[in-house]
């Protein structure tokens, strides 16, 4: 009987790097550019940007016109980059004569990889939580019926009827802007001073009036990235202060909502050691 070679390629530990940020902010890798003028010709279509738009052959795009198109608005692949300011992809269609337009072309996330691991930082709106007690858990927990007959023991077939996301943490970075988001969205105002006289208050959010947030989380060996796209914070918000070193934390529980597009999370691996499970959860 032949060996068989059991994987161990990829022994994940550390607790990694958690992020945060508001609703919308541009993730690790996207890019973004204003349209300026549109145009198809032969089933290509040519779209010209107000600034330089960095992006490159092979990129996946969110085109987004103002008014909306529905001819020119949807993901596609950038066949070619003729300029600094202009790109193409390919959309079969009857021709558009070139005329002015509004709206956004944003790249699709993940960001950059060499020597199999990210080496991009985060975009500045992305601000780190800090220090966590134990880490963090991310939780994907289907709910399933099953389809029964009197024939059979088994379900016909197993269907979802609804899926829950959480993400949970205990922040031990204890300050205002933590516990800000710990609260949905709790305003930090400045009484008075600054600097080493600063005076500030926070005040929770009336209901009706939470927001949303971001959440991201980088592996401590740069190879795993994850950002979950729309988060509300659903658990109890318990803080207890106690003696010695049994350090306070803020203790949170991020339930994932669905996102006007797109998946509720994605996942994204560097390099070639990423198993036989897709990036795209």
């Amino acid at each position: 009987m032949p060996a068989i070679v059991v994987p161990k390629t990829r022994i994940l530990t550390g607790a990694g790097y958690l992020y945060r940020a508001p609703l919308g902010s541009l993730a690790p890798g996207q890019k973004t550019a204003t349209i300026t003028n549109k145009a198809l010709t032969t089933n290509v279509v040519t779209l010209t940007t107000a600034a330089t738009h960095t992006l490159v052959t092979g990129d996946t795009i969110v085109v987004a016109l103002s008014p909306a198109d529905p001819v020119f608005d949807g993901t596609y692949v950038v066949a070619s980059t003729p300029t600094g300011t202009t790109f193409t992809y390919a959309k079969t269609n009857a021709n558009v004569t070139s005329t002015a337009s509004g709206g956004t072309v944003t790249s699709g996330p993940g960001g950059t990889v060499a020597g199999s691991v990210f080496t991009d930082a985060w975009p500045v709106a992305w601000v780190p939580v800090g220090v966590t007690k134990e880490g963090h858990e991310w939780t994907w927990k289907p709910d399933t019926e099953g389809i029964e007959v009197a024939e059979y023991l088994l379900p016909l077939r197993i269907v979802t009827t609804g899926v829950e996301g959480l993400v949970a943490f205990e922040i031990a970075e204890f300050t205002a802007k933590n516990t800000a988001a710990a609260l949905n969205g709790a305003s930090v105002t400045t009484v008075s001073g600054a600097g080493a006289t600063l005076l500030s208050r926070l005040t929770p959010p009336n209901v009706g009036a939470e927001t949303r947030i971001m959440l991201g989380w980088e592996s401590e060996d740069w190879t795993e990235r994850a950002v979950f796209w729309q988060c509300f914070q659903t658990g109890e918000v318990k803080v207890a202060h106690k003696k010695g070193a049994d350090n306070a934390t803020i203790s949170v529980e991020f339930s994932m909502e669905q996102p006007a597009v797109g998946a509720p999370f994605d996942r994204w691996y560097a390099g070639t050691k990423i198993g036989r499970a897709s990036c795209r959860e």
